[in-house]
């Protein structure tokens, strides 16, 4: 599987989301607004089995603009 960035109630116009996900080399992590770095979540599996679809896929780069906008 590719890896992908995702984020539940994002916003494009304001670059906010209630939280950021990714599924990087086979591990799916969350952005820990404190800590202020990515960490493991393996509940977010969910989405590969259709038990989660409230969710939009955004790029890396849509990713990283959401994260400037944390700081």
């Amino acid at each position: 599987m590719d890896d992908f960035y995702f984020a539940y109630d994002y916003n494009p116009e304001n670059n906010t989301c209630s939280l950021l996900c990714r599924h990087i080399n086979h591990s799916f992590e969350v952005y820990n607004k404190k800590e202020k770095r990515w960490v493991p979540d393996n509940s977010l599996a969910r989405i590969f089995i259709g038990e989660d679809i409230y969710y939009d896929e955004i790029t890396e780069e849509q990713a990283q603009k959401i994260i400037e906008n944390l700081n």
